[in-house]
């Protein structure tokens, strides 16, 4: 073999050994760059460990705030407690206010209710007492009809009955009626036909009855109740209260009127 052929093959088998080993670097980079990709990933597992190390501490601390929160809400409940007693004290109060208050509008209620029948009550009694009145008239005018001797005596307006403002009221009409301007005399008697007699002498000349009872007390009280009303009037001819012809031994008392 000659020099030349010696040379080209001793230079081809460098490029050769060259690159096998150019192929060996190659293959130690690719060695290389895998262990690095492999330990790139590993510190990203490293990584997400500790990202998840983390969160549970996160988790923990989570926690513990959520239990201190819990012991700090279990020490306020007591004072939350008898902050809560004001208002139903308040709310208890407020009970009691509506009990009296319903308590009083039933009281006031039955005041009213008490006034009514208290009024119905005058009412009935004063229509019993009209009615009663009513009767003792009829029962008079039915079973006490009077006649006298002297026919100078008028039994015209003539009532009957207890005494009330009414029956004066219509004795005081009848006077200034029968009167006019003339002068008058009134009197009370058990005797109408004695009395006459007595007044004849004084200068009257009729006697009309105004009130006929058997009471002398009622009898008393009209006379007086009637010249109360007409003793101011210049034709009276009464000086001072009368009576003086009632006799309380008897059984029947009339007033009445002269002129």
């Amino acid at each position: 073999m000659s020099s030349v052929a010696s040379d080209e093959l001793n230079e081809w088998q460098d490029v050769v050994v060259k690159t096998e080993d150019v192929n060996e670097n190659e293959q130690k980079v690719k060695e290389e760059e895998k262990t690095i990709d492999s330990l790139e990933e590993h510190k990203e597992e490293e990584k997400t460990t500790d990202s998840l190390e983390e969160h549970k501490e996160e988790e923990k601390t989570a926690d513990s705030l959520e239990e201190k929160s819990k012991e700090e809400e279990k020490q306020v409940e007591p004072l939350e407690w008898h902050n809560k007693e004001e208002p139903k004290e308040e709310k208890d109060v407020d009970i009691l206010q509506d009990a009296f208050d319903s308590l009083l509008e039933r009281f006031r209620n039955l005041e009213l209710e008490n006034m009514r029948l208290k009024e119905l009550h005058e009412t009935k009694n004063n229509e019993l007492e009209a009615l009663f009145h009513r009767f003792e008239q009829m029962r008079l005018n039915n079973t006490n009809k009077v006649s006298f001797a002297d026919k100078n005596i008028s039994t015209e307006y003539m009532n009957y009955g207890p005494v009330d403002y009414n029956l004066v009221e219509n004795a005081f009409h009848a006077v200034k009626n029968i009167m006019g301007n003339k002068n008058f005399y009134i009197g009370a008697t058990s005797s109408p036909d004695n009395r006459m007699k007595q007044h004849r002498r004084s200068g009257y000349s009729s006697m009309n009855l105004l009130y006929k009872t058997e009471s002398y007390n009622d009898a008393e009280r009209f006379e007086a109740a009637l010249l109360n009303m007409v003793y101011h009037m210049s034709t009276c001819g009464n000086r001072r209260n009368g009576s003086y012809g009632l006799v309380k031994s008897k059984n029947v008392f009339y007033v009445y009127v002269m002129q």
